[in-house]
């Protein structure tokens, strides 16, 4: 069982890393973590996306789902 560790350890430390690059505020992508730490003061300030009119009246239209409970939680009693 040691041995079977060990070797998976082995074969983890020799994965790629995988980085998910962001795009910066001039449309570059930036797969850094310093370049990505310096972008996200900008991307947390751009404002919430307003939804269109599309969304807006499919939204108005849906069947509510009686399977999805929107109760508050308790506790068990």
């Amino acid at each position: 069982m040691k041995d079977a560790f060990a070797h998976f350890r082995e074969l983890r430390a020799a994965c790629p890393q995988i980085s998910s690059p962001i795009i910066d505020e001039n449309d570059n992508l930036v797969s850094d973590k310093e370049g990505k730490t310096a972008c996200w003061p900008t991307i947390n300030n751009k404002p919430p996306a307003t939804p269109t009119e599309d969304l807006i009246s499919v939204a108005a239209s849906a069947e509510e789902d009686p399977d999805n409970y929107c109760d508050e939680p308790s506790l068990p009693n």
